[in-house]
């Protein structure tokens, strides 16, 4: 009886032991400081730790509940000729045999099933395998590096404005632009008629206009030195109307789709450059990693970058 005694008291330490490895690993885990400084490798030898901690901990359980049925110390529910319940720090842990006949009920458990010949850091690296996030790769083509060289070659920073050159797919003058002006000349005149007919809207594009020309992102030029066959290209623009929206209700629109007498647009014949902001995902989830969020936008942020 003694010896028992003895060996229920060295495995309640080891309970003990194995209880507090797995606080400390859950306080590490929901330290967001501590989980953004940890290397790769630290992570794994904490999942590891874990997975060796929580099988010592059923062993140690069992072992226990084998010489004294009676401890209580996490709670047991024994059922007449089926399973016992055994209460744990991850919940309830079904052990036992299973009736062939079973009752219905309204219980929803997760249920793990571990056959004699079947390791439990097998099933517990397939529990972490179905959890893992799927790596998704981003794919890259030729347009997209090509367009990010041109990118990182022309990028400066001058007088507080970004200047970087159009990421077009062929040299200016073997584009072939064609007539642009005269498609957004006659757009302007179908704008300058709405205008006309909306004092309040007229008012705000005009303060819109005004302020791009005070801010420097836009100057007036003499298109009379232009040659309009040449490799040039006029922007139609437009405006949008978004009552809902607090900041900027009118919004005007550079047309970057519009074609032109021979049916190219401006759009076309620039480079599609690689998405640079991370998936909405991965986004969401960082929300979740800290305790407090700061967001914010840029004002006029494209409007400051030249070509």
């Amino acid at each position: 009886m003694s010896t028992e005694m003895e060996k229920l008291k060295k495995l309640r330490v080891i309970r003990s032991q194995c209880k507090g490895t797995i606080t400390r690993i859950d306080s590490f885990v929901k330290d967001p400081v501590a989980l953004a400084a940890a290397s790769a490798d630290i992570l794994e030898a904490r999942k590891e730790k874990l997975i060796s901690t929580l099988k010592d901990y059923e062993k140690v359980q069992m072992d226990i509940l084998s010489i004294d049925e009676g401890d209580g110390e996490q709670g047991c529910i024994k059922t007449e000729n089926g399973p016992v319940f055994q209460n744990t720090m991850l919940g309830y842990v079904v052990g036992g045999s299973i009736p062939e006949q079973g009752t219905t009920c309204n219980i929803v458990t997760n249920l793990i099933n571990i056959s004699d010949g079947e390791k439990l850091e097998n099933v517990m690296e397939q529990f972490w395998l179905s959890e893992k996030l799927p790596e998704v790769e981003k794919s890259t083509n030729d347009e997209f590096i090509q367009a990010e060289k041109i990118f990182q070659d022309s990028v400066s920073l001058k007088d507080n404005i970004f200047y970087v050159d159009m990421p077009l797919a062929f040299p200016m003058e073997e584009l072939g632009l064609g007539d642009s002006f005269s498609v957004a000349y006659n757009r302007f005149i179908m704008l300058e008629k709405r205008l006309q007919k909306d004092p309040l809207l007229f008012e705000q594009y005009k303060k819109f206009i005004d302020l791009y020309l005070e801010l420097g992102h836009a100057k007036i030029v003499d298109i009379e030195g232009y040659d309009l066959n040449g490799p040039v290209f006029f922007l139609g623009h437009h405006c949008v109307f978004n009552p809902s929206s607090r900041t900027s209700p009118h919004r005007v629109v550079f047309d970057g789709s519009m074609r032109s007498r021979n049916g190219t647009s401006l759009n076309q014949v620039m480079l599609n450059g690689p998405v640079v902001q991370s998936e909405l995902f991965d986004i969401l989830i960082l929300f979740r990693t800290y305790p407090f969020i700061l967001t914010c936008d840029i004002k006029k942020n494209v409007s400051q970058c030249f070509y």
